[in-house]
């Protein structure tokens, strides 16, 4: 089982874009807040996750398993398009360019 099936992921309505979208972030976080309403005002479909509200072993298991996957540093937010793409920090245009 992955650590991904023992979130309690939100999910958030939207339009499709043919893309599946995950946002790692921080309750804390301004970035990771401004992402989300990027996300939210675009009214796409995604979901997310505020890490720093999880348990610590599945935190723990969580920011392994995203570094060793996306062989990138853990900056938030972190976003995940179909399971593969990823970017992190809040830059409009490579968000942009990975959501086309």
């Amino acid at each position: 089982m992955s650590v991904q099936d023992k979130i309690d992921f939100t999910n958030v309505e939207g339009d499709s874009t043919g893309h599946s979208i995950t946002v790692y972030a921080l309750s804390t976080c301004g970035f990771c807040r401004r992402a989300i309403s990027y996300l939210r005002d675009r009214k796409l479909a995604f979901r997310y996750v505020n890490i720093d509200q999880l348990e610590p072993e599945i935190k723990a298991e969580l920011r392994a398993e995203l570094r060793e996957r996306h062989q990138r540093s853990l900056i938030f937010p972190f976003l995940v398009v179909d399971g593969d793409k990823s970017t992190t920090g809040f830059v409009k245009e490579k968000w942009d360019e990975l959501l086309a």
